[in-house]
């Protein structure tokens, strides 16, 4: 919406003046006055009394003097004035109307676009919680489009990821790769349709060899250890979604504890 569009023209005494007396019923009203008042000046300067005496219209004008003319004249002016000032106050009600509807609807749509548009999802079973093949203990974290269209470039990242004195950010999660093993093995980016979700890689743990990490270059784990961090959602529409969440790694199966804290903004 353009700045014009929600912009009033500023009112005049010259544009208000046309907009209460420059009208078609105002000027046919004082036509028929002023008409009339000419009639009745002609009918007593081209008639004799006596046909004058005769017809009661012209008895009847006859006997307003110029005096109540213009009194006359001064009530239609004041009438007009009331009218055509209400009509003005009345359009530019209308027109105010409709430019705060407009607003209302910026607004709205402004704020749609900026509400989150991503959630983060968990629950302590599969495919969140996945022991593979390989012996492998996995966590994994979905990614929802919580939205009615579809959007681009999703990513998911850890932020304020803290191990001893480092602290990481913007550490790039991928897609599961039990699902894109042999197509894309490290997809970051993607896309996600309305109400699919996702599901990414966020550490492992291999109790034959008693390693474990974040995936996405991220810290070691070792067993009781506990990372706090952020979750940010980001897509290229919307605002992005952070949510905090926790991971412990236990000392016995099941090996992973995560949970996510609050709602998420």
């Amino acid at each position: 919406m353009s700045a014009n569009s929600i912009t009033p023209r500023k009112t005049t005494r010259l544009r208000f003046l046309k907009e209460v007396y420059w009208r078609l019923g105002v000027l046919i009203v004082l036509a028929l006055y002023n008409g009339l008042q000419l009639i009745s000046n002609v009918l007593a300067w081209t008639t004799s009394p006596e046909t004058q005496q005769r017809y009661q219209f012209i008895k009847m004008v006859q006997a307003w003097s110029l005096r109540t003319w213009i009194i006359g004249l001064l009530v239609l002016i004041i009438i007009i004035t009331f009218e055509g000032a209400y009509r003005f106050v009345r359009r530019l009600e209308t027109g105010f109307g409709g430019r705060l509807d407009n607003c209302e609807s910026a607004v709205q749509s402004l704020k749609e676009e900026l509400e989150p548009k991503l959630s983060i999802l968990f629950e302590p079973t599969f495919p969140y919680l996945d022991l593979t093949q390989s012996g492998f203990h996995e966590v994994r974290i979905g990614v929802r489009n919580i939205s009615g269209k579809e959007l681009s470039r999703v990513k998911v990242q850890l932020d304020d990821l803290r191990d001893g004195p480092k602290v990481y950010d913007s550490l790039l999660l991928s897609l599961t790769r039990n699902k894109h093993l042999y197509e894309y093995p490290y997809i970051q980016e993607f896309f996600l349709n309305p109400g699919e979700t996702e599901y990414l890689d966020l550490a492992m743990w291999y109790p034959e060899n008693s390693t474990g990490t974040f995936y996405g270059s991220g810290p070691d784990i070792n067993e009781g250890e506990t990372f706090e961090f952020t979750i940010t959602a980001l897509g290229s529409e919307g605002k992005p979604f952070r949510q905090r969440a926790s991971l412990t790694l236990n000392t016995s199966p099941p090996w992973f504890t995560f949970s996510l804290k609050g709602t998420g903004a």
